[in-house]
């Protein structure tokens, strides 16, 4: 969990995201307000052939925005 710098971590794994025996990602993106990350999440593990399968929204906590998610994203088979 690294509150907000999301995206500067999973460009620091390409190595790993580019592996293809990794199949599932979990992300916890910020889906709505100003620091808003889940397009550019999104767009940046599709380029790796992810794709959002699911998010899960857990009930606001105090202090914490409710715009935030955890999203799993899948790799697409390559089939």
């Amino acid at each position: 969990d690294v509150d907000g710098p999301e995206l500067e971590v999973l460009k620091g794994m390409k190595k790993i995201i580019s592996n293809k025996i990794l199949e599932n990602i979990v992300v916890e993106c910020k889906i709505s307000g100003v620091n808003a990350n889940f397009d550019s999440i999104k767009k940046f593990l599709g380029e790796y052939g992810f794709k959002n399968k699911k998010r899960f929204l857990d009930p606001p906590k105090p202090g914490k925005d409710s715009g935030d998610q955890n999203v799993h994203f899948q790799r697409l088979s390559l089939k």
